[in-house]
């Protein structure tokens, strides 16, 4: 019986304690935008949200024919942020890719030819934003560079 009235008393604590983040998640804002690239909507990416606030969560939004949607539940809390994104084969919406004929697709699995061993070929394109505070949804317009 003690065990039991200890239990029921250490659950709510345990409860409001919790995982933390119950204030951060009412802080999040839900963002929607549309990602370019010299000018160009961005066909596919995966795109990053870094905090310049170690303390905020980093978020990640998944752009398709150059427009992302993030929910409340996941997005970004208000803030400065560096979107980082990997662009599929940095291509854009209005990129032609070229087939050689045995099907490889050149431009996406080929490096330069002046690739030196090592070197680092898809680095990720990237744009500095702000999350406004006070709000509850944003709409953005971000321009990878």
């Amino acid at each position: 019986m003690f065990k039991r009235t200890r239990l029921a008393l250490l659950l709510p604590v345990a409860a409001a304690i919790g995982c933390g983040g119950g204030q951060e998640t009412n802080r999040r804002v839900a963002v929607t935008g549309t990602v370019t690239h010299n000018g160009s909507p961005v066909a596919a990416a995966s795109m990053s949200f870094v905090p310049s606030n170690a303390k905020s969560p980093g978020v990640l939004a998944i752009v398709a024919d150059g427009k992302f949607t993030l929910t409340r539940e996941n997005g970004p809390v208000p803030g400065t942020y560096r979107v980082e994104a990997e662009v599929s084969g940095t291509q854009t919406a209005t990129t032609n890719i070229k087939s050689t004929p045995g099907g490889r697709r050149i431009g996406i699995t080929s490096a330069p030819q002046d690739t030196k061993p090592g070197e680092v070929i898809n680095k990720p394109l990237t744009a500095d934003i702000t999350i406004p505070d006070g709000k509850t949804d944003i709409s953005l317009s971000i321009d990878l560079k």
